[in-house]
């Protein structure tokens, strides 16, 4: 999974034998460059990144890779980022506030996984922090 532009999340969510690797990337150049040197099954970006401005990263994934299933983070509350990024044909929406619960819930039925015994300890917090290490 390909996590792109989340600031205010951090993602503590797998278990250390899970079969899920997190990158992360925080502008969407290097979210790229990710997608040709890795084999990425799955995307959660944000809408607005530093180098890519209403969602022109994941237009392009969803463009290039249509498979590859995607969620979009909004601004809380903003309605015509919503109805873009369902637009654009993502899997799932999501607001910047949601509850951790509600996101653990998302990207177990994104990725099919029967439970969430490999996603935990989700919670919002002020800086993304990769799980696992820069490739």
């Amino acid at each position: 999974m390909l996590a792109v532009g989340i600031d205010d999340r951090k993602t503590n969510t797998l278990r250390k034998d899970a079969l899920i690797c997190v990158l992360s990337a925080e502008t969407g150049s290097k979210a790229v460059k990710y997608l040709r040197q890795w084999k990425i099954d799955s995307l959660v970006s944000g809408w607005d990144l530093p180098d890519m401005a209403d969602g022109q990263l994941l237009e392009k994934v969803r463009s290039a890779k249509p498979s590859v299933p995607t969620i979009a983070i909004i601004r809380a509350g903003d309605r015509s980022q919503e109805i873009a990024a369902r637009g654009l044909g993502v899997s799932a929406v999501l607001s910047e506030d949601m509850d951790d619960s509600h996101f653990c819930e998302t990207v177990r039925q994104l990725l099919r996984l029967e439970s969430n015994e490999y996603i935990r300890d989700v919670h919002i917090c002020k800086k993304f922090e990769t799980i696992g290490s820069d490739p």
